[in-house]
């Protein structure tokens, strides 16, 4: 393991490298205000056996939390947080050919809304809830417009990561008949323009997989898979099963 710093938009962040030869690395994102080492040092955990059977991982604190400078803005604008990573992992790996972001609650939903430095993403109990009206049809059509101005998304559709075809549907699916309110619809319609491999693993003891599970059904992702387990993974049983199932989907 391999302590480094690197740098967000003219802040200092702090990482851990754990090399490997492999070809596919891992960029793990934390959630809420938790430290790169994780809940219960659940990603700690998790870095080290995938580095020790062949996988490159990357760990590292956001702007403003655990050793990074700055100020948290939260996970909805971590996206230059989690490009600037993925960017140092490439350039401390150069065999790396390809980044699967793997995230945990809101570290997985902001991977989602901001997925262009990644090339698959591994989802655990990623974060939906929200308390707010349902969009109205012009609230849809300026969310899209958003997007549309917004030059990560080009970057994106440029490099094939973004399916235009299911982007297009999913816009007119959402004027016709309306789409789940705030950050559940842009979480469902980010998933449903992504051309990626998108793999959700959630606990069966959690009400924020709970949540989320009927979307990822509509969502049709490559894989949904359930273990026996909390928020956080924190039993010794539901860490190995964790860990089991995420090699099996880097292999």
């Amino acid at each position: 393991m391999i302590p480094v710093t690197f740098s967000c938009e003219s802040e200092t962040l702090a990482g851990n490298l754990h090399p490997a030869d492999g070809t596919t690395g891992v960029l793990i994102v934390t959630g809420g205000g938790q430290i790169r080492a994780g809940p219960q040092r659940l990603f700690l955990h998790l870095a080290s056996d995938l580095s020790a059977s062949g996988t490159p991982v990357f760990r590292f604190d956001r702007r403003g939390i655990g050793d990074s400078s700055g100020t948290d803005a939260g996970f909805e604008d971590s996206g230059p947080d989690i490009a600037a990573a993925a960017a140092e992992l490439r350039m401390r790996q150069p065999h790396v050919e390809r980044v699967i972001g793997v995230g945990l609650c809101d570290g997985a939903t902001a991977m989602i809304l901001s997925p262009a430095s990644l090339d698959g993403l591994i989802l655990l109990n990623p974060w939906i809830i929200e308390d707010s009206a349902p969009p109205s049809q012009g609230e849809v059509t300026a969310h899209y417009k958003r997007r549309l101005l917004q030059p990560e998304n080009w970057k994106r559709l440029l490099r094939g990561r973004v399916n235009p075809v299911k982007a297009l549907a999913s816009f007119i699916r959402a004027r016709a008949h309306g789409a789940p309110a705030g950050l559940e619809m842009r979480v469902e319609q980010a998933l449903a323009s992504l051309d990626m491999p998108i793999h959700a693993i959630l606990s069966s003891r959690d009400r924020t997989a709970d949540a989320v599970r009927p979307l990822t059904k509509r969502a049709a992702l490559a894989s949904t898979h359930d273990i026996d387990a909390d928020h956080a993974f924190s039993a010794a049983e539901s860490l190995t099963a964790l860990k089991a199932r995420i090699s099996h989907i880097l292999s």
